[in-house]
C-alpha cells in the first residue's frame, strides 16, 4: 500500500489533527474537496474553517512527544511518509495526550516495529449502550491490526484510573497514566531520536571556545 493518506494525497509537510475518527488537515477555502467546519471551542469560536479530511496514514513513525499548552498535553506523531515523487514528505499528527485514541495508540507502542511502515486508521463507532460514538487510533502493520500491549487482563504496570472528589464529586483521575506513558514514550528508542541522542553521548572536544556550539538537529483496551 503507498505511504500517505489513504483517501486522499497531497505533497509536502503536513500537520494534522486527530478528531472524530478522522485524520483531519486545516487548509485554504479553494482547496479542492475541502470541508467547511465552525470551531465550537476556544478563542476562535464561531469562525469557520476549511480541512482536508482522510481515513488514515501510512509511513514510518520517527518520533513521538509530547508538548504542554493553554489547553492541555497534545501527543505529537511524526511520520515520514516520503516517496520518490515526494522526497521530504513527512506529517505531524497531534490530539489531546487525556483521550481514549491517545492511549490506544499507546497502549500499542511496545509492539510496533518502528523498522517498518505503519498504516494509522481512524475509527468512530457508536456506542449502542450509551448512544455516543467513541473514536479509535489504531495501528496495523504487516496487514494485521496490532492489539494493544496493556489489558484488563495484563496490564503491564500501567495504572487504573483513579476515583477522586472535586468540589464535592467523585471524578475519573487519569494523571498516573499519562505520567506513565509520557515516561513510555521517553524510554522508547525512536529511529527519529538516534543521530540526537549519538550526539547527546558524543565525548566532547579536549577544548571548546567561548561560544563555540554546534546545535543538534532537532484503562480500557482501545479498539
Amino acid at each position: 500500500m503507498a505511504r500517505g493518506a489513504k483517501n486522499n494525497q497531497n505533497g509536502g509537510e503536513k500537520f494534522l489533527t486527530f478528531m472524530s475518527g478522522k485524520f483531519v488537515e486545516r487548509v485554504d477555502e479553494n482547496t479542492t474537496g475541502a470541508i467547511a467546519r465552525q470551531l465550537e471551542k476556544g478563542p476562535n469560536v464561531g469562525t469557520t474553517v476549511y480541512e482536508l479530511q482522510y481515513e488514515g496514514y501510512e509511513g514510518q513513525i520517527y518520533d513521538v512527544q509530547t508538548e504542554a499548552g493553554d489547553y492541555g498535553t497534545r501527543l505529537h506523531i511524526f511520520m515520514d511518509v516520503s516517496t520518490e515523487e515526494e522526497p521530504e514528505a513527512k506529517v505531524r499528527i497531534s490530539l489531546p495526550l487525556s483521550s481514549g485514541p491517545a492511549k490506544g495508540f499507546l497502549g500499542r507502542l511496545p509492539i510496533i516495529d518502528f523498522n517498518k511502515d505503519v498504516l494509522l486508521k481512524g475509527y468512530h463507532i457508536k456506542n449502542d449502550t450509551t448512544g455516543r460514538f467513541n473514536s479509535y487510533l489504531v495501528p496495523y502493520q504487516d496487514g494485521q491490526k496490532l492489539e494493544s500491549y496493556y489489558t484488563k487482563a495484563n496490564p503491564n504496570g500501567l495504572p487504573d484510573m483513579q476515583q477522586i472528589k472535586v468540589k464535592g464529586s467523585l471524578v475519573w483521575d487519569d494523571t498516573e497514566q499519562l505520567e506513565f506513558f509520557e515516561q513510555l514514550i521517553k524510554n522508547t528508542p525512536f529511529p527519529g531520536r538516534s543521530k540526537e541522542l549519538a550526539d547527546e553521548v558524543e565525548p566532547e572536544p579536549e577544548h571548546v571556545e567561548e561560544g563555540d556550539v554546534t546545535p543538534k538537529r532537532g484503562s480500557k483496551q482501545a479498539f
